[in-house]
């Protein structure tokens, strides 16, 4: 009797200890705002299974916008039913609360959904997300999967998130829109959030409605993989657009954003009023002897420089945008593509292509005069400055890039140069003036490493689908935003000189000739030739 009391106490204290330690090892890590799980439900990541990649789960508010409340990040191991998983914390969820879950990155370990472990894994550049009621996500519980088929859905209602949340009818419009993307999986002969919830890539590819499968299945993984969004090519981030009476060249704003200055090819200067970025408006409009191909302001705002191509340069005085008026002008001897100013104003720089560079004192507006000229090879289209001012770097068209010292604006000479493949369009410096990323036309665009301006070497380049016109970078020099003509605006991450590698790409309806951020990053704004001013929306998928 005594040897079974002494075993039954030795046993239970061995029970509770393992009770005690039950939480075990996790590859999860939970930054949790008020977690008060009693258990641990997974949900999973599943392209295929993806390994070590970061979830954020937000709280959508009543006005669409989120809150970020956990993030975890995404469970390794040897089998793909160890791969991919991460904490719901159903526990904290409420029932009648929207929650977006945001996967993003990650090792993919069965790239093809076979159901068997690759080899290799491959990488994941892009993110793949499902948004859902709280009460839906108790029900999916373990069985809950963040996959191509909830990314889809997110897409469809991606717009009315952003832009007109609304609580009350935003359950109706994911059922609905379920129904365009899956079939019944459950078997309960209703599609609802259920069968997109749980949605497995490998048992239920077949389970797609036939649109989503006319896209092809291992295309939509490969653009998830590469970081394009949106997959579906009928979703537009275009937030709105302006039709100009002539052809959009070129786009600047205003220091407050309010203000989109489109150089208008015959039509001249257009000024539009862009402080509501989702209804532009007209405010005024300078018509131009010559072609209007590119402007910039003055420091203050008050005027615009304009390169007229024929017509040289233009100074017109904005300070009344419903009214603009001729300040003065210089013919310059070619035909001008680009302008930009000096830092204090008192210099303007025309790319004037078969004359080269030209620098013009332009301290009195009304009488500009020529300091000084370079006549590069090729074409000059575009250029831009060195921080203190001392060296231009010049698109050069059939010539490629071409660096000229500009510290006496009256004898600039020539620094050094590289022949691009292509046909050097447009150009832009990283922030810290080591690189120039260069819109080289069918060659896409070309990064150039020009830390020794004598000697300028290529870095690396992404071959874009049409002709680089125009570049311009975000404000970390992450990100390069290519206008690519007839194919849009292209998105490409530059963190990595040597491989760029497409982020995304916003398609616009005529051919994206200019381009240029708003200063949060939030939008872009588009010269679109005979589309006119189109203004895009970066933080929909973001």
């Amino acid at each position: 009797m005594f040897f079974y009391i002494k075993n039954l106490m030795i046993f239970s204290a061995i029970f509770i200890i393992g009770l005690n330690g039950c939480g075990g090892s996790s590859n999860n890590t939970s930054t949790a705002n008020g977690d008060k799980s009693t258990s641990i439900i997974n949900g999973i990541a599943q392209l295929g299974n993806l390994a070590n990649a970061n979830v954020t789960i937000y709280k959508i508010e009543d006005n669409g916008t989120v809150t970020p409340l956990w993030n975890e990040i995404t469970s390794s191991g040897t089998t793909l039913n160890e791969i991919g998983k991460f904490k719901l914390h159903i526990d904290n969820l409420n029932d009648n609360t929207f929650y977006l879950y945001k996967v993003k990155g990650g090792k993919d370990w069965d790239a093809n959904d076979t159901g068997v472990m690759d080899t290799n894994y491959t990488i994941n550049r892009g993110i793949i997300r499902s948004i859902a009621k709280g009460s839906d996500i108790k029900i999916a519980a373990n069985n809950f999967s963040v996959s191509y088929a909830t990314e889809l859905l997110y897409e469809k209602v991606a717009i009315a998130l952003k832009r007109n949340f609304n609580k009350t009818t935003f359950q109706a419009l994911l059922n609905n829109e379920t129904t365009q993307i899956i079939k019944d999986i459950n078997g309960d002969n209703v599609i609802d959030m259920q069968d997109i919830l749980t949605f497995n890539p490998v048992n239920d590819k077949n389970r797609l409605t036939d649109d989503i499968t006319k896209l092809k299945l291992e295309e939509i993984i490969h653009a998830i993989h590469n970081g394009k969004t949106p997959i579906l090519s009928n979703i537009s981030n275009i937030l709105s657009s302006y039709n100009t009476a002539g052809y959009a060249f070129n786009v600047t704003l205003s220091n407050d954003g309010k203000k989109a200055y489109v150089a208008d090819d015959t039509n001249g200067l257009v000024i539009i009023n862009v402080s509501d970025p989702a209804n532009p408006t007209l405010l005024g409009s300078y018509d131009t002897t010559g072609g209007a191909r590119a402007v910039t302001l003055s420091n203050d705002g008050k005027k615009a420089y304009v390169a007229d191509r024929n017509d040289g340069l233009v100074i017109i005085d904005v300070s009344d945008p419903t009214n603009p008026t001729l300040l003065g002008s210089y013919n310059t001897a070619g035909d001008a593509f680009d302008v930009i100013l000096s830092n204090d104003g008192t210099k303007a720089y025309v790319s004037d292509y078969t004359n080269g560079l030209v620098i013009i004192d332009v301290s009195d507006s009304a009488n500009p005069t020529l300091l000084g000229s370079y006549d590069t090879a090729g074409g000059a289209l575009a250029s831009t400055l060195s921080s203190d001012g001392t060296k231009a770097y010049v698109s050069d068209y059939t010539n490629g890039l071409v660096i000229i010292d500009v510290s006496d604006p009256t004898n600039p000479t020539l620094l050094g140069s590289y022949d691009t493949a292509g046909n050097a369009n447009g150009i832009i410096l990283s922030n810290d003036g080591t690189k120039a990323y260069i819109a080289d036309d069918t060659d896409g665009l070309v990064i150039i490493d020009v830390s020794d301006s004598t000697n300028p070497t290529l870095l690396g380049s992404y071959d874009t689908n049409y002709h680089a016109a125009k570049v311009t970078l975000s404000n970390d020099g992450t990100k390069a935003y290519v206008g690519d003509n007839g194919d849009g605006v292209i998105v490409i991450d530059v963190s990595n000189s040597f491989s760029p590698t497409l982020v995304s790409s916003y398609d616009t309806v005529g051919n994206a000739r200019g381009i240029i951020l708003s200063n949060d990053g939030t939008k872009i704004y588009v010269a679109d030739d005979n589309d006119g001013l189109v203004i895009i929306d970066l933080t929909l998928f973001d």
